[in-house]
């Protein structure tokens, strides 16, 4: 799983959610790799199936607003730093 983040893999499941929200995909693949990278660790360290899910759909309607996510990489960093 590690090394499709490296490659910028995309899960089947999130694109699938770039398929329901138009421009969602586009405006993901044009953020920086870090960027990318840091939303793909965080479907990865999900431990529980809905919140991978919450995560797909907040990544997706972010990137479909056209809003750069890393607001909501941020604030699960801090709530896993203080765990």
């Amino acid at each position: 799983m590690l090394l499709k983040i490296t490659l910028l893999i995309n899960p089947n499941d999130l694109e699938t959610a770039f398929i329901t929200k138009p421009g969602a995909k586009n405006f993901f693949m044009s953020l920086g790799k870090s960027v990318q990278k840091g939303m793909l660790q965080l479907l990865v360290l999900s431990r529980k199936p809905e919140t991978r899910q919450k995560r797909i759909n907040e990544i997706a309607t972010f990137a479909q607003q056209q809003m750069n996510p890393t607001s909501l990489y941020e604030s699960t960093n801090k709530k896993i730093e203080k765990s």
